[in-house]
């Protein structure tokens, strides 16, 4: 995540959001996690996969 932490240290006020394509909070949220542990903040996370299954079995979005 270089490139994010290159924008984050160049514009520390400027609000801030990640886009993890095709990826569900159990990949991003570690990550978002580690890019904190760092001094990185993040202000937005956007979830393209939010594991919602319209036929009403949402058993990953319970996790």
């Amino acid at each position: 995540m270089p490139i994010i932490t290159k924008v984050r240290h160049k514009f520390p006020s400027l609000w801030l959001s990640i886009n993890f394509l095709a990826n569900t909070g159990k990949v991003a949220f570690p990550i978002l996690s580690e890019l904190s542990s760092e001094g990185c903040e993040i202000d937005g996370y956007w979830a393209d996969d939010a594991c919602i299954d319209e036929n009403g079995k949402n058993l990953e979005a319970k996790k």
